[in-house]
């Protein structure tokens, strides 16, 4: 039994807010795997050809497929937010739910077109490419970049920590990318009755910044493995 101080805020949030979205996360592991990436590509490329070729598509399919990619979306992003595997993987799977995002608006609403996907998606290559970079110079370290502990990289590599910083926060759509606007357009492009799209995508958006400084967080912060610096124990 808990007694009443252990009802506290912390407590609530994470029994009752982060541990059942860590729960669905954990359900997609086969999101993992090389062929389920593969999948998934032929998944994006049929949803580019229904935003091109919207009349080859049967209507009742048509009207389904905006909400299927968004809910994909989600289940790539809190997929990525659970794994305690490789940060380059988690850092693609946040990619590939961009794309999914992107992709669910263009097909959900018509107005949503070439002008607004390239305002959206560019600021978020750029900072992909970016972070992608910086994450393949770490794990060239010594091989480790799994996200089921703190590396505390930013010791031996404060430059390379600094610019991931700054990719990460243009993933999140901070004022200074075109990803900004491109995520106030999206919203836009939602309107108030559709209320399942609007919380599935705003969810989406939650929990992209969540693993997104999550990968950060493991990666360059925390106690350094090695031991050539003073370390702060937790006992300090």
């Amino acid at each position: 039994m808990l007694s009443v101080k252990d009802w506290n805020l912390d407590f609530a949030l994470l029994h009752f807010l982060w541990k059942p979205f860590k729960w669905v996360g954990s359900l997609f592991g086969f999101l993992n795997k090389t062929t389920t990436v593969l999948l998934l590509t032929l998944f994006f490329l049929f949803g580019l050809f229904g935003f091109y070729f919207q009349q080859s598509i049967p209507a009742g399919l048509f009207d389904v497929l905006p909400y299927f990619y968004s809910t994909l979306s989600l289940a790539l992003i809190l997929k990525s937010f659970t794994t305690k595997g490789d940060a380059l993987r988690a850092w693609g799977l946040i990619v590939l739910s961009q794309l999914f995002i992107a992709v669910s608006i263009a097909l959900f609403n018509d107005n949503f077109g070439h002008n607004h996907i390239l305002t959206y998606l560019s600021g978020s290559a750029a900072s992909a490419a970016v972070g992608y970079v910086c994450l393949r110079k770490i794990r060239a370290i010594d091989n480790d970049i799994f996200l089921n502990q703190f590396h505390g990289y930013s010791y031996e590599q404060p430059l390379i920590a600094g610019v991931f910083l700054l990719a990460c926060l243009g993933m999140i759509g901070l004022p200074f990318t075109p990803t900004f606007v491109g995520i106030d357009l999206l919203f836009n492009h939602l309107h108030k009755k559709e209320v399942i799209m609007v919380v599935i995508t705003s969810l989406s958006f939650l929990f992209i910044e969540i693993a997104i400084l999550r990968i950060y967080a493991r990666v360059f912060l925390g106690q350094h493995k090695k031991t050539f610096h003073p370390i702060a124990f937790k006992s300090s």
